[in-house]
């Protein structure tokens, strides 16, 4: 044999240079471990490669690629590349795509040893890009999201063994800036900037506490501003689950410095704290019966200033009444006696009262088991026109006013009200209305509360009328639309320079937006806007400068979509309509002829006796055209004309200019 022959023959003895550099590199890769708080990737153990002699190295190296490690799937240039699957004599493997032996691309790595498993991008045998890595076989410990070199880095979702969850920005494992975490088990989350795995920032904190009983309070506190290291340190707001509210400063979990601390009962503290106690009342820490700021498992409520005990509530800290105006008005000797009997007499329904509060706060609400929503502006304005007090010589708007206390303005459908306001304000309402005709001066209050309950609230609250709560369903869809039209209501009013709309002014409006036509005409919409309220109109006279809520606003936008969307039927259940007219049974007993007001709020709203027949005498009617006709009316015919109308408007504005 010749040396050229010779050379060629040694040279495919030996095992090619960059096929052997390939696989080394790729298996060291798949042995290098990462390491993260409470979760750990194994690989298989080899001896070191700096304590052993260069030629034992390669021969352990080649020994460990050939026996521990198996490959099965592409070549290209006899070098690994393409898509395939490793297998290692421990039984961990990674199935998917390599470049030059080494994981590059998309591919599944199981191990065996530990049982994590990650799918998702690699980059030089590293998880790099987008992956989700199970940590256990349950798949309860789990993290999706961005990898950097290993390491969880940017966007990404981790649900921890105990349910608990974190989403948000991580940095070397850790989360760092904007972030979410929800602790299950201690009913607590936070929202805000982390810093190396620690609140630290600007965030809000909130302590879900189980709802003691009889309270509708909203169950929880929380705690919205600075932090550092996981402390309250800096500004910031705590919102207590009875009601009290601190803003201020704060310096280690505790207020510090200048602060203001407003009390269930409306009144308010304003002035220095130090070490979470008032300057001014050292021996008084509002917001706690311990030292530190209270937390769920606590279990104590804010309490208020010391007082005297004639002046304690007899309906407990969580039902303090604010009905000081109306103690004003009385001499100052029957005061005290006079508060003492309208609690009373609240005692005495308080049940009945707080199974309102509930019903009318989940009005346009999902059922939830523990229906706890706090009371709306908007839902309160449906609960006292069901209880008619509108028909006592004083409209909506002026009773609101009243229950208010704002002369000027007009409260935002949106805003809340707690159990405690809320009583108060039946209170007020019953002294207005009532106030005069009771005879007797002692014990005025109570006698107005409970004429007001006996003759308006038990015999017609929770008797949904209106279009707007008739349906929970249909309820939800018109909802979307309260923000629009609030935004166009107040623009209105601002407009005419007033604080709210008349019924002449709502009348005209559609003329202007031309919305007319031969099924919505303005004596139809007289009738809509006065089926529950002769006073506008009784079929012979009408008062157009009566004033319009929003609620009445819009429920009367949802009687218009009634009306004109009636058009959108179609032919085939117009033709039903006619059959059932002519196949229904004529009752043989007679019954009392109803008003006109009585007729036209039957044929607009029909009002079963009971939520469950409402939404099934609904959904027979057909849910889903009324629906449509509510979307239709509002996104397509009112609010485009509106918007049409204000584009006009500053047109002819920038032309006189």
């Amino acid at each position: 044999m010749d040396k050229a022959d010779r050379k060629k023959s040694s040279d495919r003895s030996k095992p090619e240079t960059s096929f052997n550099k390939d696989l080394k590199q790729s298996y060291e890769s798949s042995l290098e471990s990462v390491e993260e708080h409470g979760d750990r990737e194994t690989s298989l153990e080899i001896c070191s490669a700096a304590s052993m002699p260069r030629h034992i190295r390669e021969l352990s190296i080649l020994h460990h690629i050939i026996v521990e490690r198996i490959w099965q799937g592409d070549f290209k240039s006899n070098v690994l590349m393409g898509h395939g699957t490793y297998s290692w004599s421990d039984g961990s493997t990674y199935e998917g795509e390599v470049h030059n032996g080494i994981r590059h691309g998309i591919g599944t790595y199981k191990c065996a040893k530990t049982n994590t498993v990650y799918t998702g991008q690699w980059c030089l045998g590293k998880r790099q890009g987008k992956g989700i890595v199970h940590y256990n076989q349950a798949s309860t410990s789990w993290y999706e999201g961005d990898w950097i070199n290993n390491s969880r880095e940017g966007w990404g979702v981790r649900h921890y063994p105990s349910g608990n969850v974190y989403e948000g920005q991580w940095s070397n494992n850790v989360q760092h800036g904007e972030g979410k975490m929800k602790w299950i088990q201690l009913n607590q989350q936070y929202s805000g900037q982390w810093v190396n795995g620690i609140q630290d920032g600007n965030g809000t904190y909130t302590w879900f506490r189980k709802r003691i009983p009889c309270s509708l309070y909203p169950c929880m506190n929380e705690y919205s501003g600075e932090f550092v290291q996981r402390m309250r340190h800096g500004r910031g707001k705590f919102s207590y689950a009875s009601g009290a509210v601190y803003s201020g400063e704060w310096r280690h979990d505790k207020k510090h410095r200048w602060g203001k601390y407003t009390f269930e009962d409306g009144r308010q503290y304003e002035g220095e704290f130090f070490k979470d106690c008032m300057v001014d009342f050292p021996a008084f820490t509002p917001g706690m019966s311990t030292p530190g700021t209270p937390y769920p498992d606590d279990g104590d409520s804010p309490k208020r200033l010391p007082q005297s005990s004639s002046s304690s509530s007899h309906l407990g800290p969580d039902i303090a009444l604010n009905i000081q105006t109306l103690l004003n008005r009385l001499p100052e000797t029957h005061r005290d006696q006079e508060l003492r009997q309208v609690e009373f007499a609240v005692l005495r329904h308080i049940g009945l009262l707080r199974e309102i509060y509930s019903f009318y706060s989940s009005l346009g609400h999902e059922q939830t088991p523990d229906k706890t929503f706090p009371l709306t502006h908007l839902q309160f304005l449906r609960f006292l026109k069901d209880c008619k007090v509108h028909q006592h010589g004083m409209t909506l708007t002026q009773i609101d006013r009243l229950v208010k206390e704002e002369p000027d303005g007009v409260c935002s459908p949106i805003t809340t009200i707690l159990p405690r306001e809320c009583i108060s304000y039946i209170i007020i309402t019953a002294y207005h209305i009532y106030g005069k005709d009771i005879e007797s001066s002692n014990n005025l209050l109570a006698a107005c509360f409970s004429k007001l309950m006996r003759q308006n609230i038990m015999p017609n609250a929770k008797n949904v009328k209106g279009s707007l709560f008739s349906h929970p369903v249909h309820s939800a869809v018109a909802c979307h639309y309260t923000e629009k039209c609030w935004n166009i209501y107040q623009a209105l009013c601002k407009a005419k320079s007033a604080q709210t709309l008349t019924v002449r002014w709502f009348i005209l409006m559609l003329k202007d937006l031309s919305i007319y036509d031969n099924e919505l005409t303005a004596s139809k919409v007289l009738e809509i806007v006065s089926v529950e309220d002769l006073a506008i109109y009784d079929g012979t006279h009408s008062n157009l400068d009566l004033e319009m809520t929003f609620l009445e606003f819009f429920e009367a936008l949802l009687g218009c979509a009634e009306v004109k969307g009636k058009k959108i039927q179609t032919a085939e259940k117009q033709s039903d309509t006619e059959h059932q007219d002519k196949t229904e049974v004529v009752p043989t007993h007679e019954t009392a002829p109803l008003s006109r007001c009585e007729r036209t709020e039957q044929r607009l709203y029909p009002a079963p006796a009971s939520k469950e027949a409402a939404e099934s005498t609904i959904s027979e009617v057909d849910l889903e055209g009324r629906i449509q006709k509510t979307q239709q009316f509002l996104s397509q015919t009112f609010i485009p004309a509106y918007e049409h109308s204000v584009k006009e408007e500053r047109l002819k504005l920038k032309e006189n200019k």
